[in-house]
């Protein structure tokens, strides 16, 4: 199940930094996925793609190759570079599309100058290829354990500054004190894998989900569990588990119906295992969950198709829902449920 999108904050500018825009397929992905999400949530997107005025840069492309065309980029670079440099400076957070073998050179060198910036930073991958040499090297599945150490790759002139160390096994760091210079040198290799690791610092340390365009997106622990406990929920429903919904519901259940009908936790799971039905399908849209402290608040949209066993009649259901979630011990258990026909 696809995380949703959660607001905790005040409306954010959020700088989008990636290669989509390189792509036909990936400007899609991007206009119509990612822009329009963050859009959604109330937040302000500042797009690279969109902060220099196209038709400077269509006027650029149509001119013949030669002296002059190569001349007229390096000046439109260098307002490019301002403009996307100046969007940097007034973000709140920097939303970084990680995708390719190696992390696009423009996004690292984005990701570095927001880091030293000290902007949050989220890292999205929707890639399922590795961002590594090979599978024996650490990879994204390591990174919460070595993010602060990869972090300290990038370093404002002056700081103390930790160098990978190849040469060991396990790629562990060394301790080194050097002094910058006016920019940052950083290998665009040694850059990739640094800028998972603080793609997921910065989700961490934003301490709330923008929004949900694939599996990858980072999301809190307890929202991951609530989460994935709302799918396993919805996954014993259509399969009429008893022993699965047992497992998710407090003893304190009140499960609500949207014909009024309030039913404890015993009820509630005779009824939905009587097999006097059966679920042909079974969607939750565009779920949202709000974790406070040990509740958790959850909302969807309940799509839903049924058949009687005894005569084949078929019904569909429409509703809003509410659940409310309880951490009680290590486990998040379904205290409550409402619906309300659409």
């Amino acid at each position: 199940m696809a995380h949703a999108g959660y607001v905790r904050r005040p409306p954010l500018k959020i700088y989008t930094a990636g290669p989509l825009g390189f792509s036909q397929a990936g400007s899609a992905f991007h206009n119509d996925v990612i822009i329009p999400q963050l859009i959604r949530l109330g937040h302000e997107p500042l797009d690279p793609w969109r902060l220099t005025d196209r038709a400077r840069i269509d006027a650029v492309l149509a001119l013949p190759y030669g002296e002059t065309r190569r001349e007229a980029w390096r000046k439109l670079n260098v307002e490019i570079g301002a403009n996307n440099r100046a969007a940097l400076d007034r973000c709140d957070l920097v939303f970084a599309v990680l995708d390719g073998t190696d992390v696009d050179s423009g996004t690292a060198a984005e990701i570095g100058y927001a880091f030293a910036k000290a902007k949050k930073i989220v890292g999205y991958r929707g890639d399922f290829r590795l961002s590594a040499d090979n599978e024996g090297q650490r990879s994204s599945q390591r990174l919460p354990t070595l993010r602060l150490r990869w972090a300290e790759n990038f370093s404002l002139p002056g700081q103390r500054k930790r160098v990978l160390d190849k040469k060991q096994h396990h790629c562990e760091t060394a301790r080194a004190l050097k002094k910058t210079e006016e920019t940052m040198n950083i290998d665009r290799r040694q850059l990739a894998l640094p800028a998972l690791a603080i793609g997921l610092l910065g989700a961490e340390l934003l301490g709330a989900e923008l929004l949900s365009v694939a599996p990858a997106f980072a999301a809190s622990a307890d929202e991951e569990a609530v989460a994935k406990n709302v799918e396993a929920f919805r996954v014993a429903q259509v399969a009429a588990d008893a022993k699965a919904l047992d497992a998710l519901c407090a003893v304190e259940l009140s499960y609500s119906h949207s014909d009024a009908r309030v039913e404890d936790k015993a009820t509630f799971i005779a009824n939905a295992t009587n097999g006097k039905s059966k679920v042909l399908s079974l969607a939750y849209k565009d779920p949202k969950i709000n974790v406070v402290g040990s509740a958790a608040i959850v909302r969807f949209h309940w799509m839903g198709e049924s058949e009687a066993v005894a005569d084949g009649k078929k019904s569909v259901t429409n509703l809003h829902i509410l659940m409310n979630w309880q951490k009680q011990g290590a486990d998040w258990k379904l205290l409550s449920r409402a619906s309300t026909k659409l």
